[in-house]
């Protein structure tokens, strides 16, 4: 039986969108031989090996993809940008201990000389193509070996000799240099339990909303540890290994995240949330130790492979400045991306923290918040990711796919009563977080599955109506989704359980609309009032905030009480008024205020 949930008013009028970039190429490029970073945090003085890699770079310099979506999408809130690295702050000798700690391995952005960056927080690229040629000539000349060259963003990952880390960084072509990070891996991994129920999707409407969409025409980049290359649900694939191995999951993380997706609906075992969809996989890491350039490699060739989402279902508790810029590269470039919040710790994982990076909770089938999830304002939706009774095994859990070589008692096809799972044939298995702790990784629960399931109905929303780019995805997850905790959004829940066909169905308002009255003519020295009325949008309301001349903020809340700003020299000046709905889409109206002796006093 479907579960039903209420769900939130329809809106009358629709959002008018940002059309969606042009088509992408779905097939790969020819293979070359090129480096590739594989070594782990076990092996960081080994010398990488060559292996295949896609879409050669016949240049001495990295190819930059120039934007080709909307440029500036809107970021919905505040959150980690590249600035929070810890990285910028350090002292030179803090800097060149770290890099000798992890064996020379560094990420290194370009920059143009003068610049303060080669990307910004939104994802615009600065840095130009001759400044990242002569950087990356600079570096050749100096000794350095290039295990990766980013086409998205205008860095590299390298390996150095650590006293080089004073030259570089006082370099005028260098944005930064940075360690290498390698770090537990903050996903859920669970244990395994027997389970013959498919509450998850049902929760979330998505068997609800297949007879308007399946995720046809819509491809996910799953960057993660990998795909089960064996498992009949999970084929066709198409697979990149970051690492320079073959693709194939050895951790059973990958697999399970993919199958939520798109395992097939072939009446055996589970079917994923948006089976049509056509999967890629990234492998990014071979054990619970992970090297963090590997992600941006994952989202590097996610990019270039033309992926509408990307599904990142790990995190770290730092934030990297190369991951940071490729992360919001990609969104500013119209792909949607959808991150795990993590378990066990007080805070939303990076890069989940980011304000352009959905970050996703998961809930119980009670629809609680499990006691060791984080909290924070960066919380944007909810989905299932774990059992309501945790020491049930049975319909309480959640189904999905594991490797076809998983061997464990507990580990059983659907409706079977346990016994062994693994030895070669393809097994639907359950996540539940019951003793689901794990040599070196304490982190509990599914935020992974969940993040699964909210790219699953982003791929829904966008097989329905390919022209929606990630705002409007974003915008209508919001309005849709079904509130918990109280108020919405809050730091618990962010706006809500996700729900797949009312995010299909969704009439939504027009953005926030504004009208400024005041005068629009005062004298040089005069202190007049404004005031700004909101029409349209989903209130409540939030951040009003008053600015002259576009940047300079000068006030906040419904009013303003000013005149003529410091330092304006021409005859009039700009006022503009900006507030935000309840779903974040942004309002703005400005006026032009003129300076005449001769105007009308002013009745403040």
């Amino acid at each position: 039986m479907l579960m039903h949930l209420p769900i939130p008013p329809k809106r009358q009028e629709h959002l008018e969108e940002t059309p969606a970039p042009s088509a992408r190429p779905d097939a790969r490029r020819p293979h070359a031989g090129r480096c590739i970073a594989a070594c782990g945090v076990l092996a960081l003085l080994m010398s990488c090996d060559w292996v295949e890699r896609a879409n050669p770079v016949e240049s001495a310099a990295p190819v930059v993809i120039a934007a080709t979506g909307a440029p500036g999408l809107p970021v919905s809130e505040e959150g980690t940008t590249r600035w929070d690295s810890p990285w910028w702050g350090a002292s030179d000798e803090q800097l060149e201990s770290a890099v000798e700690a992890v064996g020379g391995r560094v990420s290194i952005g370009f920059k143009d000389p003068g610049a303060e960056a080669g990307v910004d927080t939104r994802g615009r690229l600065l840095a130009s193509s001759s400044s990242v040629e002569d950087g990356l000539a600079m570096l050749v000349g100096r000794g350095a070996r290039i295990t990766y060259e980013y086409r998205i963003v205008p860095a590299v990952s390298a390996v150095i000799d650590p006293p080089e880390v004073r030259y570089l960084r006082a370099h005028p072509l260098v944005d930064y240099v940075e360690p290498v990070p390698t770090d537990y891996t903050l996903y859920s991994d669970g244990s395994w339990v027997v389970a013959d129920s498919m509450w998850a999707a049902e929760a979330i409407q998505a068997p609800l909303a297949w007879d308007s969409a399946t995720g046809t025409g819509v491809t996910i980049g799953v960057v993660d540890s990998g795909i089960d290359l064996d498992h009949s649900d999970l084929s066709p694939l198409s697979v990149y290994d970051c690492t320079g191995g073959s693709g194939q999951d050895t951790l059973g993380h990958g697999t399970e995240v993919t199958g939520m997706i798109a395992a097939a609906a072939n009446g055996t075992g589970m079917t994923g949330a948006a089976y049509g969809a056509g999967i890629r996989v990234y492998r990014a890491y071979e054990n619970k130790i992970l090297d963090f350039d590997l992600i941006a490699c994952g989202v590097d060739e996610a990019r270039m492979d033309g992926v509408d989402i990307i599904n990142i279902s790990l995190g770290r508790s730092d934030a990297n400045s190369l991951t940071a810029d490729a992360i919001s590269t990609a969104y500013d470039q119209g792909i949607l991306i959808v991150a795990a919040a993590g378990n066990g710790h007080e805070y939303v994982a990076f890069p989940a923290s980011m304000g352009n990076v959905v970050a996703v909770t998961a809930v119980d089938k009670s629809l609680q918040h499990l006691p060791d999830s984080p909290t924070g304002h960066q919380m944007e939706l909810a989905a299932p990711g774990v059992a309501a009774d945790t020491t049930a095994a049975g319909t309480d859990s959640i189904l999905t796919t594991c490797l076809t070589t998983y061997n464990d008692p507990y580990c059983a096809a659907p409706g079977s009563s346990g016994g062994g799972g693994g030895g070669g044939g393809d097994v639907d298995c359950v996540i539940d977080p019951e003793d689901s702790e794990k040599e070196n990784c304490g982190y509990r629960g599914s935020s992974s599955i969940a993040a699964a399931l909210v790219s699953s109905v982003a791929a829904l929303m966008k097989s329905h109506d390919p022209t929606l780019n990630p705002y409007g995805i974003r915008t209508r997850l919001r309005a849709s989704a079904y509130p918990l905790g109280g108020s919405t959004p809050n730091d618990t829940y962010g706006y809500g359980l996700v729900q797949a066909l009312d995010a299909i169905e969704i009439d939504l308002p027009p953005v926030p609309q504004i009208t400024i009255s005041g005068p629009t003519s005062i004298q040089p020295e005069a202190t007049c009032l404004w005031t700004a009325q909101i029409t349209d949008g989903m209130s409540p309301y939030s951040d009003p905030t008053w600015y002259v001349h576009s940047t300079t903020q000068v006030g906040t809340g419904y009013s303003y009480t000013g005149g003529e700003p410091g330092g304006n020299t021409g005859p009039d000046f700009k006022l503009i008024f900006e507030v935000t709905d309840q779903i974040g889409r942004t309002g703005s109206e400005e006026i032009t205020i003129d300076l005449d002796e001769g105007a009308p006093p002013c009745l403040v």
